[in-house]
């Protein structure tokens, strides 16, 4: 509900003292009872006036004890002093009385003035709360198309409206989200996702999906100190974010932090809340911390680690790729071959190659090792040319 200041009736009426007239005395003799009636009627008249000036300046303290506005409450304190100092004349003067009335109106039209700016600044602030609520009903009605959009795999329609709505109302955080989640992942633009991600982050802080997006643009861009940052704050968020662990791992392994990693990955194969059933990459954690252990060259603790990853999927070429290098490691040459094959029948990679050449190598079979280190070389793995200069020349 809207709330004026209320002036009081005795503002808002004068009293009307001031048109009273003086006693003209006629040239005749008078009682003494007559001649008492002057200075009684004065007396009177100044009562009447002090009674008036009490009920202002009493008023005026009122209205100031109502207010919050300094500017207003300024002008009382004024009115205040500048009242206060009638008590010290004449009451029953009628050109005091005359500036008593003066001031009065001064009071009265100043605060209908002031009723009226405040009524226009409410009316105003109304006006724009419902423009904003309006913005706000819209923007989220496109905001379900877009979502219905996406779930129809209209990918375009979809990242257009979320445009839109961040065209008419730069405030709406979803937007930007969706938005980024497009641009990462259908426009594979992941510099220009992590700007809408950053926007929304800093209208939510809390939202621990935003962080868990940058940090996935900042992967994709080899900016693993970054990625590693958003993935804390997705964990101070929800302290039991697995994927969360899983990926903050990957990014400390990538940074030459193989212990910090091993204990991410601890982490998960700890693990025994409910979450536990909805990750799909148990294989792959066995996996990684193995490989941590083979770069920390503990190849032997490695070993029953990726046997555990490949019990649970046979699929990743990189699971064979691990379990060959860590029995190049261990001296065992041709189970080093046989994973190789593997992995290659899988998906051909330099280090695939790169192992595989070595293992044959140490059994004697200089041609066929010779060329996998060029394939390996020829994927870009540049230690295959150093090892071409040793073996193959």
């Amino acid at each position: 509900m809207k709330k004026y200041l209320i002036i009081p009736l005795s503002i808002l009426f004068l009293y009307n003292i001031g048109i009273c007239q003086p006693y003209i005395p006629r040239f005749k003799s008078v009682s003494q009872q007559e001649m008492m009636a002057v200075p009684m009627m004065m007396a009177q008249k100044a009562k009447e006036t002090k009674n008036y000036l009490d009920n202002l300046t009493k008023d005026i303290l009122s209205l100031r004890n109502e207010t919050d506005d300094p500017v207003l409450d300024k002008y009382l304190s004024n009115a205040y002093d500048e009242l206060s100092e009638f008590y010290d004349r004449d009451l029953a003067n009628n050109q005091i009385i005359s500036q008593i009335n003066a001031k009065d109106r001064q009071i009265r039209e100043a605060l209908v003035e002031y009723n009226k700016q405040k009524k226009s600044k409410l009316d105003s602030n109304e006006n724009n709360s419902n423009y904003s609520n309006n913005k706000i009903i819209n923007s989220e009605g496109y905001y379900k198309l877009a979502v219905e959009k996406f779930n129809n795999n209209d990918f375009e329609g979809a990242y257009s409206d979320a445009d839109k709505i961040i065209n008419e109302n730069p405030n709406f955080s979803q937007a930007y989200s969706l938005r980024g989640y497009l641009t990462l992942y259908y426009k594979k633009n992941p510099e220009i996702a992590i700007k809408d991600f950053t926007t929304a982050i800093q209208m939510n802080t809390n939202n621990k999906e935003i962080y868990f997006l940058r940090a996935t643009c900042y992967e994709y861009l080899s900016k693993n100190l970054e990625a590693m940052l958003d993935y804390n704050n997705v964990l101070k968020i929800d302290n039991e974010h697995i994927k969360a662990y899983y990926r903050r791992g990957i990014c400390k392994s990538n940074l030459g932090d193989r212990i910090g990693a091993i204990k991410d990955y601890d982490f998960i194969l700890n693990y025994n809340g409910e979450r536990k059933s909805e990750f799909k990459d148990m294989a792959t954690v066995y996996n990684n911390k193995a490989f941590c252990l083979v770069e920390l060259n503990k190849p032997k603790e490695g070993l029953p680690l990726v046997n555990e990853a490949l019990k649970l999927d046979e699929s990743l070429w990189y699971i064979w790729d691990t379990r060959a290098e860590i029995y190049y490691k261990i001296g065992e040459f041709q189970k080093c071959i046989n994973d190789m094959d593997h992995a290659i029948s899988i998906d051909e990679h330099d280090n695939s190659y790169y192992y595989r050449g070595l293992a044959k190598n140490k059994l004697g079979k200089k041609a066929e090792a010779c060329s996998d280190l060029s394939k390996a070389g020829e994927l870009g793995k540049s230690e295959a040319y150093e090892a071409i200069k040793k073996f193959c020349n």
